[in-house]
């Protein structure tokens, strides 16, 4: 988790409190490769997955597609989730309904969202899923 230096590389949001990183701010990184998630205004930086983590969302990635009704749409990571202007998630499946916008982010409010937890890489955070829509 990075704090925030507000005076160089902050971005005005009226939503955000001090040193809070918001979707801007993410907007604004470089594609260096990281996946860079927000959770109440703090910056989550993760190094790529390991394989034992990626054999387990991949078999899962083909259970819920071939469960999925047409009119959904199962996808894998990476692909930004906002919830709010300072809460931003990639997590490693998503399903859409078709008719969500293909954009650069998710703009709608997903039907399941997945992260798969590793033991060799814990989740820095616990977020229950009643809070991710606060």
């Amino acid at each position: 988790m990075l704090p925030r230096d507000r005076e160089h590389h902050r971005s005005r949001d009226d939503d955000a409190g001090p040193g809070e990183w918001t979707i801007d701010d993410l907007d604004a990184l470089p594609d260096d490769g990281l996946r860079y998630e927000l959770v109440d205004g703090v910056l989550l930086v993760s190094p790529s997955p390991l394989l034992p983590h990626q054999v387990g969302l991949a078999a899962l990635l083909v259970r819920l597609t071939s469960a999925a009704p047409a009119d959904l749409r199962v996808l894998p990571a990476p692909l930004d989730v906002p919830f709010s202007r300072t809460r931003q998630l990639q997590p490693d499946i998503v399903v859409l309904h078709r008719s969500e916008p293909m954009d650069r982010k998710v703009t709608g409010l997903p039907v399941l969202v997945v992260e798969v937890l590793s033991a060799e890489r814990p989740f820095p955070v616990t977020i229950v899923p009643g809070q991710l829509l606060r």
